[in-house]
């Protein structure tokens, strides 16, 4: 079984920050790290590792000439190879464009799955997992919290409103994202640490992928206009008095701040 599993370096903002240029947030104020959702989905690919000794993990990043460091902590983590998909030559890349990127290297790598974090860290949006399989028309699970091989595909856990557990029998190939679930990160040893450090990290672009360049830029489907820091208003007011009084002081509060 060959495994893809998209990393991602995510930042930690400090409870201070600055913001450059109304775009970007000043990396002096930020911590960058490997997401948690993607290390959950590692756990699952070397669970599954375990079960099927041919397995492949490949641990993908689609970034900057920043990713070696989580591509290194994947494979400590027990990714068996590290791939960096580098678009630093092009505007940050929205999540159809990661999706398709993602995507196509999974199709030219014949992979049997896909499997995603439920969501990043500091985006929070939750749409890598089906902008791949949108891409690769593949069928797509979300919330999965335990997958196991079954017969000649998986057997999979996912987690529906007020906790609820369906179990399901999914073919392959397959996108699944995965949320913590069952699955506990272990804590990488010195010997996978070393051996992380002299792994070589493979090295794509969007045009050893795409069969027409131009598509990366078609094929977006946002783009970021501005950024800025949460405006915080913490001022309270007791409204006191009886229940018509304090009918009368939200309809004034309102009526003013509408004015």
């Amino acid at each position: 079984m060959k495994i893809v599993v998209p990393v991602r370096q995510v930042a930690q903002l400090h409870d201070e920050f600055e913001i450059l240029d109304s775009s970007r947030v000043d990396p002096d104020y930020m911590e960058f790290e490997l997401n948690e959702w993607d290390s959950f989905s590692l756990a699952a690919a070397t669970g599954l590792a375990s079960e099927n000794a041919d397995t492949e993990i490949i641990a993908v990043a689609v970034g900057g000439d920043d990713c070696d460091a989580v591509l290194r902590e994947a494979v400590a983590l027990g990714a068996s190879r590290a791939v960096h998909i580098d678009v630093s030559g092009e505007p940050e890349p929205d999540v159809l464009q990661v999706g398709r990127l993602i995507a196509e290297f999974a199709y030219r790598h014949d992979a049997d799955l896909v499997l995603c974090g439920v969501q990043s860290a500091d985006a929070g949006a939750g749409a890598t997992p089906s902008a791949v399989a949108g891409c690769l028309q593949w069928p797509r699970l979300t919330a999965v919290v335990e997958v196991e091989s079954g017969g000649a595909g998986l057997s999979v856990r996912r987690e529906l409103v007020g906790g609820t557990i369906e179990h399901l029998a999914l073919d392959l190939p397959a996108v699944l994202a995965i949320q913590s679930g069952s699955y506990e990160v272990p804590y990488p040893t010195i010997k996978a640490k070393m051996a992380a450090k002299r792994t070589p990290i493979e090295t794509l672009t969007p045009q050893d992928l795409l069969d027409d360049p131009s598509d990366f830029e078609w094929i977006r489907g946002s783009a970021s206009l501005a950024l800025a820091a949460k405006v915080s208003n913490t001022q309270a007011q007791a409204l006191e008095g009886t229940p018509n009084d304090v009918a009368l002081a939200i309809k004034k509060i309102i009526e003013e701040e509408h004015a």
